[in-house]
């Protein structure tokens, strides 16, 4: 069966709550996760647990509250310079 769609995109809690629905890969699947309100502290531990269910790309999504929180994201993106993976610094400080 084809599902028509180039990608998937699967929020996190979703794929935590449900990891069948990333086991079975009709198309490649983006595996997300936003925080709509903040930057965490440890971005790796996201990704690791982003790591458990093998996605073509990851989407890690956060809002800066600081220049710092800026920094963090750039610098967690340069470490995965080998990784499909997409980073975004949402609201006015994550304009850059």
């Amino acid at each position: 069966m084809t599902l028509g769609f180039d990608f998937v995109d699967v929020e996190l809690l979703t794929a935590e709550s449900h990891p069948e629905i990333c086991q079975h890969k009709k198309c490649p699947i983006i595996l997300s996760f936003h925080d709509l309100k903040e930057t965490p502290e440890d971005l790796e531990v996201i990704f690791e647990r982003m790591q458990k269910f093998q996605p073509d790309v990851y989407k890690i999504i956060s809002t800066p509250q600081s220049q710092r929180d800026v920094r963090r994201i750039l610098e967690f993106l340069t470490d995965k310079k080998e990784v499909p993976i997409i980073c975004l610094g949402m609201g006015e400080r994550g304009k850059i």
